[in-house]
This record gives structure tokens, C-alpha cells and sequence, in this order.
């Protein structure tokens, strides 16, 4: 690859690729969060406390009070992720979410009906019987990628303490949210990715 002549003639430039960038031209960090439309950022930052507040309860069954903040036709779906590495990875037991994860790559298609969960009742019910949590704000990264006057996306990711053996976990939750004159939002599709935390969230924290 590094050959620059051949037989006494001089080859032609090799031909590279955008993505290979010189050393000094790196590429830039990431900026933690993103919004494409800023204001909207107070709203859903407000949103997610008092969801979150509720969702956090010393007893996972008063996440029952989240209903109203679920649309009738709410879907959930969730998927435990074992292959983000962590020091203590043996004493973090997946069991209780192992049961429900969807991913589609380890489950048939009867489970994958089974464990998606459809009706508002259904999708509370399947999180009252999650452990319980604490989520850390400080660890929280927050995308607003779609904006519609219908629907609203975000994502949102960080670390959580669970149980009462305060296990580490790394999370990512995808909400799709539409206007509701009560509540402001009613979820429409909620998304839960469970993980180990990476190095480096553990390093930040």
C-alpha cells in the first residue's frame, strides 16, 4: 500500500476516503446533547423529572401512577444488553429483565410477540414489575433528532443505581411523545435499552 513507484514510473496518488483524517485533523468531540429546536428542550427536560420522580419510588408499584402519562395505544419494548464490559460484570445479574428483553437476535418470533408490550395497562404493568431505580441526573444525555407539530422524539441516555444491592447500570430510553392538552405529553412508544456501563461513564461519575 505505501508502494510509490513501479518499473521507474512514478505511481499516481492513492486514492483515499473522507473518513481518513490525519492526525491533526481530528475529529471533534462530541457535544453531549443535541436539540434541533432548542426550545423545545425545557419541556422535556421538565417532562422527564416528574416522570422520572415517579419512576424512581422506593416501591416499583406506584410506577401504576405513570398511566397517565401513557397514550392508549402506548408500545414498550426492552432489550438487555450483556456485552458492554464492566469490572464486576459476574455480580450484575440480568435476570430480571433477561425474561422480557427483545432482542431480536437471541428470541423466536413467538417471544418477540410476547414480550412487546401494546395498551397503556399492558406497558405500565410490565414496568411495575422492573426493579427498582435510581436514576442519576447528573449522568443524563438528552437528543431531541425529530420535531413534527404530531410527534416528538427524544433519547435519552445515562447510568442508574438498582435494587437494593445498588448494582450499576447503563441505560438508553427512546420516548415518542404526542401533544396531550392535559399533560402536554402522552408517550407513544417507549424504547428501554439496559446495559452495563461503559468505562467511561464510570470514569465521569
Amino acid at each position: 500500500p505505501n508502494l510509490t513507484e513501479l518499473d521507474g514510473a512514478v505511481l499516481p496518488p492513492k486514492i483515499g476516503f473522507g473518513a481518513e483524517v490525519e492526525a491533526e485533523k481530528m475529529l471533534p468531540p462530541s457535544s453531549g446533547n443535541f436539540s434541533c429546536n432548542q426550545e423545545a428542550v425545557p419541556m422535556i427536560v421538565n417532562f422527564l423529572k416528574q416522570y422520572f420522580e415517579i419512576y424512581d419510588n422506593d416501591d416499583p408499584a406506584e410506577r401504576q401512577a405513570l398511566l397517565e402519562a401513557y397514550h392508549n395505544d402506548a408500545c414498550l419494548s426492552i432489550v438487555a444488553n450483556l456485552m458492554v464490559y464492566y469490572p464486576d460484570k459476574e455480580k450484575q445479574p440480568f435476570d430480571k429483565y433477561m425474561p422480557v428483553s427483545r432482542n431480536l437476535k437471541r428470541i423466536n418470533n413467538d417471544k418477540r410477540r410476547d414480550v412487546f408490550k401494546h395498551k397503556k395497562l399492558n406497558v405500565v404493568s410490565q414496568l411495575t414489575e422492573l426493579p427498582k431505580t435510581k436514576h442519576l441526573f447528573e449522568s443524563f444525555k438528552l437528543d431531541v433528532p425529530i420535531i413534527q407539530p404530531t410527534s416528538l422524539t427524544f433519547s435519552l441516555k445515562g447510568l442508574l443505581k438498582e435494587g437494593d444491592e445498588v448494582f450499576l447500570r447503563g441505560f438508553s430510553r427512546t420516548f415518542v411523545v404526542v401533544p396531550d392538552p392535559k399533560s402536554q405529553f402522552q408517550i407513544l412508544n417507549d424504547q428501554l435499552h439496559i446495559r452495563n456501563p461503559s468505562a467511561e461513564q464510570i470514569e465521569r461519575i
